[in-house]
């Protein structure tokens, strides 16, 4: 018998922004049936500067945009986006300060398909 399993998501991606202080991550299920309900992004920046985040649907600048904030140094978006395997977000920084870290975080609901133990 196969059974879907709830778990809480928590997921962070960082990375650094670069000598034009721009920066991307990805992120999303990469398991065989795996699906997550993200309801929480979060964006934080350690640097001086006030990065613009935004957030796609796919890859960035080609893929639906989700998100826009001109306070990508802290801020959280509350969302109701589902993804499946394969599926994912793609998280940007510009006008950042150079060498600063960025983390996109997503929180929300991840599903996990498996066969019950008898």
């Amino acid at each position: 018998m196969i059974v879907e399993t709830e778990l809480q998501l928590s997921k962070v991606q960082s990375v650094t922004l670069d000598a034009k202080g721009y920066g991307e991550v990805r992120i999303g299920p990469s398991k065989p049936g795996e699906r997550w309900k993200v309801t929480i992004m979060n964006t934080a920046n350690d640097g001086s500067l006030q990065p613009i985040h935004k957030v796609f649907r796919g890859p960035a600048g080609h893929g639906q945009q989700l998100d826009y904030t001109r306070s990508g140094k802290g801020d959280t978006s509350p969302t109701e986006i589902e993804l499946r395997t394969g599926d994912y977000l793609t998280a940007t920084w510009s006008g950042g300060t150079v060498g600063s870290q960025s983390m996109f975080t997503v929180e929300g609901i991840q599903y996990l398909v498996g066969k019950r133990a008898y």
